[in-house]
């Protein structure tokens, strides 16, 4: 008995060597290789492999005083939000990023609070007036969006807001936040090194002066000290010689510039000079050859209508080829040209000058993700409006895939929308522009009568359409709009660019009394919808429509297309099988109803031992509590969800059509309780429990433990998604627009 003893206890201690053996190793690895895995669709939080390399030679602690703190509006608010996750990444990065936030406007003394102005402004920061509304009307507010970042003995100021002439507010902010990596990363690293590398612009074979070099000479000055230079044959013009051993005359050669320059040359390179930068190169200096090999004047052309180009022999023709390079005798032309001023006709005594494409002034875009280029677009971007509705979050949750389709496509989207779907957007989207867009609300009702509630708030809601409707025209002109995408928002229709209507609802259901009403209501939707160039069912075409009679339609049969299911979520390569959460519960849809089902499913729930996570739909708040079995979570980011969904053994839900194409993708088994008064979700969910595939219960008649006891009978929802019928329509659009 004793030998048994011991052989177990030898057993299990050899089990806890083995264990803490792998900790410590887990722990020597991570100690040693670092990384880190960008889980988010769009990578928002991937630094480039430059900053990544840069944060790396960082030895020392680099400051950010950044002047963001205060009670500023929405747009402002979110470009904090940005700064601190950047440097948040920054510092994970490298724990020498060390930062904090300051309110510049803090001291009540208004004396102090202007010394604190001019200080800043001394440091290099420029302010900024806003006007802010208060309960007293509009108040100037002055805000320093910008920071002062300091290394060693060195302190550099850094502006955070672009300022870009006939862009909207929202857009100057969008394109402040995409540029933040780059400049930081360009502070940092002008500040850590200790001398500026020489570059030199090459004279003497006809290069561009210093005047014409003016600008850039300027621009590179911030990070390099910039000279000008003549070669004249002079071999150590390039390079500096050190002697090292005076009986052999071996000499140490390095280059005295880190890069050199030349610009348009027009004359011909002796072959020293050729030979003297050839030497150069051999010895690790790097050129920049701005070369025109042909000559056309602009001056030939102003008082003809053809001219003749000529060869520019600068003789550089066979290095360049010994280098890979060969210039080919070619005049470059491109439809995105650089605009020249062109006399159109004389007003009043002046001359009328306008602006036109030069087709031999092409301007050439990178296609490069590079953080100083990779914003920059060879075509104009069409700029795309996305309205969802507002009647809960499931119009916003399948605004997602249209989204990131759109922005593959290369399409600038711009988001309207109000309450929850503004936020939840905001949130999965922040490098978008956001337009608050108020569309009509009915006032719900606690009890069933949807149908009443509805028409007793039919006469605001006409106002709020028309509003809406006057609201969409002005942000069309306002930003410029190619396309307005509408997400159930009948209001949303325009005769001055394309426009889409989203819907699985063709055929209105009623029941009882309320059918009488139902060719109105049908006829209703049809008026509008033929205001729309094209109208989008989000299902998949086949035997079994998701959608079932909801979407059938007779009515629009030349602009109508199915575009497959709308999901923020894609089907998992590897299914988590962990089954660690008893019931998961969704919570969606307007209030009071959304609150209603809340504290029902929470307080049976609490009367069970199951693992329950009760997640709100509430992106506005922070919630995260747990009670006894319960655990209560306002809002989590896709991922998460995600993982929540796959990790539950049972979802209980709201038949919401977003909801049932969200749990299509993971072919989970669900539990359906109709919002009271909602035609559609009854209609679904009774569609769901005929079928075998989903058992459902009224909200009134609820019991959680008769609900979970017959969803053992029914097999689950799942469907095979189609995303290329999403990408057909969108490429259609794209090309109309």
């Amino acid at each position: 008995m004793k030998a048994n003893k011991n052989s177990t206890f030898n057993h299990y201690f050899v089990q806890l060597l083995i264990v803490v053996s792998i900790i410590i190793v887990v722990n020597i690895i991570s100690s040693n290789i670092f990384t880190r895995i960008d889980l988010t669709s769009e990578k928002r939080y991937t630094l480039s492999e430059s900053t990544q390399e840069l944060l790396k030679n960082v030895d020392d602690i680099v400051y950010f005083r950044v002047f963001l703190d205060g009670d500023f509006p929405a747009g402002f608010k979110r470009l904090r939000r940005e700064t601190k996750e950047l440097l948040n990444e920054f510092r994970a990065y490298n724990k020498n990023i060390e930062y904090e936030f300051i309110n510049p406007s803090s001291s009540e003394n208004v004396k102090e609070r202007n010394e604190t102005y001019q200080l800043l402004m001394e440091q290099g920061l420029n302010p900024t007036n806003l006007q802010v509304k208060t309960k007293g009307g509009l108040d100037q507010q002055v805000i320093f969006p910008g920071a002062l970042v300091s290394y060693q003995n060195n302190e550099m100021p850094v502006e955070l807001l672009d300022a870009q002439i006939n862009a909207p507010p929202e857009a100057a902010l969008n394109n402040s936040i995409q540029n933040l990596e780059f400049k930081f990363a360009s502070v940092i690293s002008r500040l850590i090194k200790s001398v500026k590398p020489n570059i030199a612009f090459i004279e003497g074979h006809g290069e561009l002066d210093d005047q014409e070099t003016h600008d850039i000479t300027l621009a590179l000055q911030d990070n390099y000290m910039v000279d000008r230079l003549t070669i004249d044959d002079k071999i150590n013009s390039l390079v500096e010689r050190s002697l090292i051993d005076s009986a052999t005359q071996e000499f140490n050669i390095r280059p005295k510039y880190a890069a050199i320059i030349i610009a348009k040359p027009d004359s011909v390179f002796s072959q020293k000079d050729k030979f003297i930068i050839d030497q150069y190169i051999m010895y690790g200096g790097k050129v920049m050859w701005l070369l025109d090999p042909v000559f056309a004047s602009m001056d030939s052309i102003q008082n003809k209508e053809n001219t003749v180009s000529v060869e520019n022999d600068v003789d550089l023709q066979t290095q360049l080829f010994n280098y890979g390079v060969r210039l080919n005798r070619n005049l470059v032309l491109d439809l995105n040209g650089l605009p020249i001023p062109i006399r159109t006709g004389q007003v009043g005594g002046q001359a009328q000058i306008d602006f036109f494409p030069w087709y031999y002034f092409p301007v050439i875009m990178p296609t490069l993700q590079h953080p100083i280029v990779k914003n920059l677009n060879m075509e104009p971007r069409k700029n795309i409006l996305v309205c969802p509705l507002d009647w809960g979050l499931g119009h916003a949750t399948r605004m997602v895939p249209v989204i990131e389709m759109l922005e593959r496509k290369g399409a600038n989207v711009i988001i309207a929308a109000d309450n929850r779907p503004l936020e939840f957007l905001v949130q999965r989207f922040p490098q978008n522009t956001t337009i608050q867009l108020p569309g009509y609300s009915p006032n719900y009702p606690s009890n069933n009568n949807m149908a009443l509630a509805m028409l007793t708030s039919l006469p605001s809601m006409i106002l709020e359409a028309r509003q809406a409707n006057r609201r969409l025209q002005t942000i069309i002109n306002e930003h410029n709009i190619d396309a307005v995408i509408s997400d159930n928002r009948y209001e949303l229709s325009t005769s001055k660019v394309p426009t889409v209507f989203i819907t699985h609802q063709l055929n209105i259901q009623t029941s009882g009394w309320h059918k009488i009403g139902k060719p109105i209501i049908n006829c209703t939707i049809n008026h509008y919808l033929n205001k729309f160039n094209e109208v989008w069912v989000p299902d998949i075409p086949g035997k079994f429509r998701l959608s079932g009679n909801l979407s059938k339609s007779n009515k629009f049969a030349s602009k109508l297309f199915n575009i497959g299911l709308l999901s923020r979520f894609s089907k998992p390569e590897v299914t988590h099988k962990s089954n660690s959460i008893d019931i998961l519960i969704i919570l969606s849809g307007p209030e009071p109803q959304r609150t209603i089902l809340e504290k029902l499913l929470l307080s049976q729930a609490l009367k069970t031992e199951l693992k329950t996570v009760i997640l709100l739909g509430k992106p506005e708040e922070q919630v995260s509590n747990e009670n006894k079995n319960v655990k209560l979570i306002s809002h989590i980011t896709d991922d998460e969800f995600s993982l929540l969904i796959q990790s539950a053994k049972i979802v209980i839900s709201r038949p919401g059509y977003s909801t049932l194409m969200d749990l299509a993708v993971f072919g989970k088994k669900a539990i359906f309780i109709p919002t009271p008064g909602q035609t559609e979700q009854e209609y679904l969910a009774n569609r769901l429990l005929d079928e075998g595939i989903a058992f459902s219960q009224s909200q009134s008649n609820f019991d959680l433990p008769t609900a979970l006891k017959n969803e053992k009978l029914y097999k689950g929802l799942f469907l095979e998604n189609k995303p290329e019928l999403l990408e057909l329509r969108i490429d259609k659009l794209l090309n109309i627009c």
